[in-house]
């Protein structure tokens, strides 16, 4: 059941974002989220396009070492309610220490018969030559009363632990008059909103575990500036950064991996993030058509447990 949960809230959260009408200055953001939220549950299709934008210094000082990691990424998704189907394409393109490296990764969801909802999912590094499909097949029906479930929990905004601004002025998003909400979270505050779902782990993941990467990550900031359509408080936009966020704690990490000077000491890391956005536009009048590509018929079919595994045996390999 928490396979099928996690695949709903995947499903509602692309598709979470309609009714209402024009710029009304008095209502406050959470009037808006709420709006929006309601909005989402009434998605009969939506697409975006989405744009990764990632540029990171390591400097070592007394090595005098730079070390560069770069990403650009783009990505297409469409969706269908009725029909419940999904298509995402992702092109990245990575750079680190000198190295290269070009993925490509296509993920489709169809229904197929006897109410299953199938993932075909395809990942194509650079330079592989025949790069194959696997599916993971689900109880429709399950996947769905997720979504109901998730649709009654009617969350109040006004408790988050970070505020959100409504700008006073509407912004014009190709074409469309938009409210303009923005926010800033520190990872601590998001990790504490999560905290109520963290007894539905998957299996081998430890609240422990996610605690010392929260200690990890405390320093970063999340900026999100949302655009939402006036009359139908579907969101337009939405602009992600990091800037502001202090790396002091993972400078101190990646400073152990370089080990210890000839007197001991560990050397000094300075990390610079250069970029670190991603930038979304969504679209929910162009018809969506889910289409399985011809060369997907022939896929390795998986269970998803499988897959935790496989993920598990590569984290234990690094």
């Amino acid at each position: 059941m928490k396979k099928n949960f996690l695949i709903g809230a995947i499903i509602l959260g692309a598709a979470s974002f309609s009714m209402l009408t024009g710029f009304d200055s008095a209502l406050t953001a959470e009037d808006v989220l709420a709006k929006s939220q309601e909005a989402g549950f009434n998605m009969e299709q939506v697409s975006a396009d989405a744009g990764i934008n990632f540029d990171v210094n390591i400097a070592v000082p007394a090595a005098d070492m730079t070390l560069g990691i770069k990403a650009d990424g783009k990505e297409t998704m469409g969706m269908t309610m009725n029909p419940l189907g999904l298509a995402a394409d992702m092109d990245m393109a990575v750079s680190a220490m000198g190295q290269n490296l070009n993925m490509k990764a296509n993920i489709y969801g169809v229904m197929e018969e006897g109410n299953q909802f199938a993932m075909y999912t395809k990942v194509t590094m650079e330079g592989e030559e025949a790069p194959q499909w696997t599916k993971t097949t689900t109880d429709a029906s399950q996947i769905t009363a997720a979504m109901d479930q998730m649709k009654e929990m009617k969350f109040d905004f006004s408790s988050l632990p970070f505020t959100f601004k409504l700008d006073p002025e509407p912004m014009n998003v190709n074409g469309k008059e938009c409210y303009v909400l923005s926010t800033s979270a520190t990872f601590n505050e998001i990790y504490l909103l999560a905290e109520p779902f963290l007894g539905q782990l998957p299996e081998g993941v430890t609240k422990e575990e996610l605690d010392s990467y929260s200690q990890l990550l405390s320093g970063l900031v999340f900026n999100l500036q949302m655009c939402v359509d006036t009359e139908t408080f579907r969101p337009m936009s939405a602009h992600f950064d990091l800037e502001g966020s202090d790396l002091t704690t993972i400078a101190a990490m990646v400073s152990s991996l370089f080990g210890a000077d000839e007197n001991g000491n560990a050397y000094e890391v300075n990390l610079s993030v250069n970029a670190a956005a991603i930038d979304i536009t969504y679209d929910y009048e162009t018809p969506v058509e889910i289409v399985l590509p011809a060369d997907a018929a022939s896929a390795q079919a998986v269970d998803p447990s499988s897959l935790l595994d496989m993920v598990e045996s590569a984290d234990d390999a690094a």
